[in-house]
């Protein structure tokens, strides 16, 4: 094929060592960089709703993605901006959690066209220069509401929003430049399929005397047989062609094992010993971004409390009452029992619930989840010097806390909702976008502190083998 017979055998083995270094070191670099840009874009989304400058979309739950994308970037006029920016944020955030939850970060399911797809979505924003000044509608408008905040009187916000917007930049950029790497290698990787499935087929060096394009119809002709589900991209044939007949292809070729060459530091990089107190922090700041949806919830809550107890209440309701709290003398705190399902039993339970104290402790675990989402708070900080079991027992203990407190909540929405009087029932207000964020908080943090055990597990077992792990 090649007038260097060296030359296939060379690049088989490039080809072979970069695709191990990009699947071992860039992809999984990606996928957490990922997954922290998206918890951080929820710091600022979660902002935006709770002081009302952007509305949720009715819509988020029934949307249905198949593929990453950006969302449309169509012109935005100021009598709409609220309720589009919201939306347009809402979609944003389904696609980055899309990608995060059912992407593979594999060579064998990214492909040129899905990169181009992530490529669109990250620079849907223009998180590297968030600011007034940009060209951009959208990120000028997002900087816009920033400002508000920070020109506001609540100070956590402000300092979340900050924070959140420098962390977006930081991982935004490693994001472009292992983006970049990954698209690079997969235009070699494509370029050596056609090489060693389709260039055998179609007797390559009769096409050194002809012109690129005979090239590229014969190579089209038996395109979806070889390399069934791919794009077609004619350029990277034309770079074939160049390569073996071009005038400089000898170096055109020395620049592909240049692109392909695996750096020493980086095969280092591979033995790093795993950061498990960052895992588990990862974890942490994961659950406490539920803090915002946690408050929103209380105040829906307790509206839904003043509704109920001003309803007419019968002549039977006021006796026990009067009974209770002056005969009795107990607590006239309002008691109310909700219902569940039991997943160790697989039965339906009721428990009651006394609604003022419930609350209360709602509002505490709230404040410190929104104290450990700001990185530059003191609770935070002093979170950070925990040793590696402490953090694990937090993040366990608050996850089992908070999985209480997300049924609690549900009981109450439904008991709410079913008590209530038909002549008020418009007044209560659903909690049902809160409590599907919360769990969603729930399950990200619980796939975390698995992910630390399963790690923790196999070092272990490592370790009992007589294997060294560094």
């Amino acid at each position: 094929m090649s007038e260097n017979p060296n030359f296939q055998e060379r690049l088989d083995s490039a080809i072979q060592k970069k695709k191990q270094d990009v699947e071992v070191n860039t992809l999984f670099k990606l996928k957490e960089h990922f997954a922290a840009f998206q918890a951080y874009f929820e710091n600022v989304y979660n902002i935006f709703l709770r002081k009302g400058l952007i509305q949720e979309d009715p819509y988020k739950h029934d949307e249905k993605i198949s593929e990453v994308r950006a969302p449309e970037d169509d012109v935005i006029l100021e009598s709409e901006k609220v309720e589009l920016i919201g939306k347009k944020l809402s979609e944003y955030h389904s696609q980055l959690d899309f990608l995060n939850t059912y992407y593979q970060f594999s060579i064998t399911f990214l492909n040129l066209k899905r990169l181009k797809g992530i490529m669109s979505l990250m620079k849907y924003i223009n998180w590297l220069n968030c600011s007034i000044s940009s060209t951009h509608p959208l990120t000028k408008t997002i900087a816009e509401l920033v400002a508000k905040i920070k020109m506001g009187s609540d100070t956590i916000s402000s300092q979340i929003i900050t924070d959140a917007l420098g962390q977006l930049e930081k991982n935004a950029r490693n994001i472009f430049i292992y983006l970049d790497e990954t698209i690079a290698f997969l235009r070699e990787y494509y370029k050596y399929e056609i090489r060693t499935k389709i260039l055998p087929e179609v007797n390559f060096p009769q096409f050194a005397s002809r012109d690129d394009t005979e090239l590229i119809k014969a190579v089209k002709v038996l395109f979806s047989t070889y390399m069934q589900g791919k794009g077609f991209y004619p350029e990277l044939i034309r770079e074939i062609h160049a390569e073996e007949f071009g005038e400089d292809s000898a170096k055109i070729r020395e620049s592909i094992f240049r692109k392909l060459n695996v750096k020493e530091k980086e095969k280092k990089k591979e033995k790093k010993k795993t950061d498990y107190k960052t895992m588990l922090l990862q974890g942490v700041r994961i659950l406490s971004s539920a803090g915002f949806q946690m408050e929103d919830a209380i105040n829906k809550l307790n509206e839904n409390n003043s509704v109920y107890k001003s309803r007419k209440m019968s002549l039977g309701e006021r006796f026990t009452r009067w009974l209770r709290k002056v005969i009795l003398k107990q607590d006239d705190t309002l008691t109310y029992e909700i219902e569940y399902f039991d997943v160790l039993s697989s039965a339906n339970r009721t428990e009651k619930i006394h609604f003022d104290y419930f609350v209360e402790e709602l509002q505490k675990r709230a404040k410190l989840f929104l104290a450990l989402s700001n990185k530059a708070s003191g609770t935070y900080g002093n979170l950070e010097k925990f040793a590696e079991e402490k953090i694990y027992e937090f993040l366990t203990k608050n996850i089992a806390i908070l999985q209480l407190m997300h049924r609690r909540m549900s009981g109450l929405d439904d008991f709410f909702r079913n008590e209530v009087p038909k002549d008020k029932k418009a007044k209560v207000r659903g909690i049902k976008v809160e409590l599907t964020a919360v769990k969603n908080s729930l399950i990200k943090a619980n796939k975390k502190k698995h992910e630390y055990v399963s790690f923790k597990e196999e070092e272990e077992q490592m370790k009992r083998l007589g294997i060294k792990t560094e």
